[in-house]
């Protein structure tokens, strides 16, 4: 990430609060009010050779919320590996922005914060340590000249722009080519049949009305009225705007344009992309809220902004350069080890790359991302056709961004090898085979039980997987799948059904793996079905709050599987890395 390109925010004061070297735990000598219009930490930090592991910075008001198991505050992670950007040997400046904190709780600012620390791996030092008041860069971090500096001014409808006498007025030419609707920047063909809208959604969207908040005056993309982290990760997706973008869409109507303009013009401003830092925090740092918002809202919010003459030039130019800097992030900032974030990382990487031909880099974003997305495939995905999560839920999310994947590079005619088709289809099919007699999902480990329909009936009619469009499609359309009972051998998911009747008997039993990051302790646990009811279930998980009953729900405990004199299974604890994604196939039998 050539930070060159990028513009630094302002500092207004620093005072130094730890001077000498300090081990990989350092103490920050704080009492409540010493952060007040403090909005950073800077120290400079020692990382030995060969370090792996995570930069923390941890700061607390002392009080609890009730019903959360810590203390209110916010935390910063940033991972320390090679793949993760934040990589060095030896003393380098870092930074710990509070825009790339986590809230814990419900804190009430920084000012009433009372203690905290900074940690890293072993042989990490601290020293120089300072609390820092800065003025924030209003975003893009890019100006207009770098943005011109980024795009191929020769490349086919951009010649007028760079003939131009003027920035200015090649900008306003780049503004006129992308609002020609020239090119098709939309990622998967709708076929002129978009998506049915609810008025009454898309008309308080534009009355300010956002997840049960009033954003009609002003707009606060730092609200935390649960303390629960997925409620703010969710307005930084800016999925929310979906209802007016289909409304828009759907009528050509300038109000839900210019609606939504405004939720997006502000959020260019108050959130742009960190300097030169990946760590935690809502609008950038959660690798899925950084990958996942270009893909799923901010290609169809710039094609509503340009469709509509009623908005703004600048924020046609805002919106190219927040495209920029998103590419910029995840390209040097990837997630490690490979999980859902990083296939994530991998599509908007591919998308972008095809979307936006103008820019010079496009080909290499296009290559890097489907690179990262076969790396994935291989790694991830097992020979049955799991993804080694072996969570149900998250198989659902990461097949439908492969399968995204694809369909783009169809649209836009890239070649991706025949692997990636295969192995999409694998997990299809692994998805298909472990339905209830009731069309719903299993709910192991971090998943809930959800009607299958959904994330099936579309994939299988566009791989013409008829098995897959009769489970979606609750057996109305497609072929009902060919067996009875499964063993999905290398997830080791044996499924065990008398048909696949609604009043048919259904046991799913876990003989397999631990898996990778959404695991429970629940070896050989059990799942029954029969006659319309299901008896046994997984417990799932309901929430990811910091409270006890998330704890529990991951327990042996919790689940209808062995205990041992007592004793709670600890694979987590007592396996390796290689072990948890480590094939059933040569430890079971089915028969």
């Amino acid at each position: 990430m050539d930070l060159a390109k990028f513009q630094d925010d302002r500092v207004i004061s620093e005072r130094q609060v730890v001077v000498t070297e300090s081990d990989s735990h350092c103490k920050l000598p704080i009492r409540s009010g010493d952060l007040e219009g403090i909005n950073e930490v800077r120290a400079e930090v020692f990382l030995p050779e060969g370090a792996e592991g995570q930069l923390h910075c941890r700061i607390t008001s002392g009080e609890r919320t009730e019903g959360m198991s810590e203390d209110d505050g916010y935390q910063f992670n940033a991972i320390v590996s090679p793949r993760g950007g934040n990589i060095w040997e030896g003393w380098r400046e870092f930074r710990f922005p509070n825009e790339c904190f986590y809230t814990q709780g419900i804190p009430w600012g920084w000012g009433q914060i009372s203690s905290g620390f900074l940690d890293g791996p072993t042989g990490t030092q601290f020293r120089n340590v300072r609390l820092v008041e800065r003025e924030r860069v209003v975003g893009p971090r890019i100006s207009d000249v770098q943005l011109l500096q980024e795009l191929n001014l020769n490349h086919q409808g951009l010649e007028r722009a760079s003939k131009a006498e003027s920035d200015d007025k090649a900008l306003s030419e780049i503004v006129w080519h992308f609002r020609s609707g020239s090119f098709d920047r939309e990622l998967i063909t709708s076929e002129g049949e978009y998506r049915a809208f609810h008025p009454d959604e898309a008309n308080r969207i534009l009355e300010g009305y956002v997840l049960e908040q009033d954003w009609s005056e002003q707009i606060n993309w730092e609200a935390n009225p649960t303390g629960y982290i997925e409620w703010t990760l969710a307005i930084h997706y800016l999925l929310f705007l979906r209802p007016a973008i289909d409304a828009f869409f759907s009528t050509g109507e300038a109000k839900y344009a210019i609606g939504i303009e405004r939720y997006v013009a502000d959020w260019l401003k108050k959130c742009p992309v960190p300097f030169g830092v990946r760590a935690g925090g809502y609008p950038w740092g959660h690798s899925l809220v950084g990958a996942i918002r270009p893909f799923s809202s901010l290609v169809d919010i710039f094609r509503v902004i340009c469709a509509c003459p009623e908005t703004d030039d600048r924020t046609v130019v805002d919106l190219l350069k927040s495209f920029f800097e998103h590419e910029q992030y995840l390209l040097q900032f990837q997630s490690f080890p490979p999980s859902n974030k990083t296939i994530a990382e991998g599509r908007t990487l591919a998308a972008l790359g095809c979307v936006f031909p103008e820019f010079k880099d496009a080909g290499f974003w296009r290559e890097e991302g489907y690179r990262r997305l076969l790396d994935d495939m291989d790694i991830q995905v097992m020979g049955d056709g799991a993804s080694y999560e072996l969570t149900p839920g998250y198989q659902m999310s990461i097949a439908k961004w492969f399968l995204e994947s694809f369909r783009v590079a169809q649209k836009f005619e890239y070649d991706v090898d025949p692997v990636f088709e295969a192995g999409i289809r694998s997990m299809y099919r692994w998805s298909t085979a472990i339905a209830r007699p009731d069309f719903t999902r299993p709910s192991v480990s971090d998943a809930g039980s959800l009607d299958s329909s959904d994330g099936l009936t579309e994939p299988g009619r566009v791989l013409n997987d008829d098995e897959a469009v009769w489970v979606g499609t609750r057996g109305k359309e497609g072929e009902r799948p060919s067996y009875d009972s499964i063993a999905l051998e290398d997830s080791g998911y044996f499924v065990m059904r008398s048909g696949w009747g609604k009043d048919d008997r259904y046991l799913l039993f876990e003989g397999g793996p631990y898996g990778r990051w959404h695991q429970h302790e629940d070896k050989l646990g059990l799942e029954v079905y029969a006659y319309g009811t299901p008896f046994i279930v997984d417990p799932g998980i309901t929430s990811y709050y910091t409270n006890p009953w998330t704890s529990f729900y991951t327990t042996t405990q919790a689940h209808s599987t062995v205990m041992v004199d007592g004793c709670v299974q600890a694979r987590g604890r007592n396996q390796s890395i290689d072990q948890w994604v480590q094939s059933a196939r040569p430890n079971t039998v089915w028969r």
